[in-house]
């Protein structure tokens, strides 16, 4: 909670006995200190404390520990990056699906993209983007799919680019709402 601003009978204990102080800056402030058990990195702002008239009587410090919120979010951005060289090294077609059927995501793959457009298909449901023959088989296979982690595999065959090719496709539950497909 910022206490700028406020009157110094407001201010939380010592602070706010002091006569006539009021805040008149807020300072944020980063520290990053070292130490022979790592990075110890605080985040704090720093307020300073002056009469009506403008002199000093004190400050008020607060300093918060943020390094493993930190050290969470640079892990997080890694695997993150590692994860999305993954999935664009792949050469497989993937996409996501809600549980319901609707496409929500379409990733091509960069070598071998198919003879339809990514924005022809999100949002639609699997019957509006598929062949009936295709569209059945994914629904069926929605309805096998079983907790998160589980794989259900199926095969259909697809117009694609000239020729007539068979997919195989390998789907798995993500949550409770959205189905992940793989196509090769």
């Amino acid at each position: 909670r910022s206490l700028a601003g406020s009157a110094a009978g407001d201010l939380p204990g010592p602070l706010g006995q002091i006569p006539g102080a009021r805040p008149t800056a807020d300072t944020t402030l980063e520290l990053r200190l070292g130490s022979d058990k790592g990075l110890l990195i605080l985040v704090g702002s720093i307020t300073i404390l002056r009469t009506r008239r403008g002199r000093l009587t004190g400050w008020l410090t607060v300093l918060r520990d943020v390094t493993a919120p930190q050290r969470a979010a640079e892990r997080l951005a890694a695997s993150e990056a590692r994860l999305s060289a993954l999935v664009g090294a792949m050469p497989d077609l993937i996409v996501t699906i809600s549980a319901d059927g609707r496409i929500l995501d379409f990733r091509p793959p960069r070598l071998d993209p198919p003879p339809f457009l990514r924005e022809h298909m999100l949002g639609r449901q699997i019957e509006q983007a598929l062949p009936p023959h295709a569209a059945a088989q994914t629904r069926e296979a929605i309805g096998r799919v079983g907790a998160v982690g589980d794989v259900t595999v199926y095969e259909y065959s697809l117009e694609y680019g000239p020729a007539r090719r068979t997919l195989e496709a390998r789907m798995v539950r993500l949550d409770a709402d959205e189905l992940l497909i793989i196509l090769r």
